[in-house]
């Protein structure tokens, strides 16, 4: 589900796995969530998400620029079909016009 930007710091991410990444968004996974062998870390960290009121989404998208030492949360999503139905989105309506603001130095990098 496209989500309002919410600013987060890149240091921010013992939490996430990034499952996949280009030059200006990364699809992340959040630690604990499916992982039947995610180790000591993975499983401590979902049974901290488990006593939360409001439990994070399993996945996100993040708007990156190389520049900065924050992203944007665009997308969250509680499974990976949807997610994976965002990500397709970005890929085929918003690189090739994020690569040619790059190519014009109208995006920092």
């Amino acid at each position: 589900m496209w989500v309002k930007p919410q600013e987060i710091m890149i240091n921010n991410t013992i939490l996430w796995t990034t499952e996949v990444s280009n030059t200006f968004f990364c699809l992340q996974k959040r630690r604990g969530h499916g992982e039947h062998k995610g180790g000591i870390t993975g499983l401590f960290i979902s049974t901290l998400d488990h006593m939360r009121d409001a439990k994070p989404p399993s996945y996100r998208i993040l708007l990156q620029t190389p520049v900065s030492d924050f992203s944007y949360v665009v997308s969250v999503a509680g499974n990976h079909q949807e997610i994976t139905s965002d990500w397709l989105w970005l890929q085929e309506n918003l690189l090739e016009t994020l690569g040619g603001w790059a190519g014009q130095g109208v995006w920092p990098g």
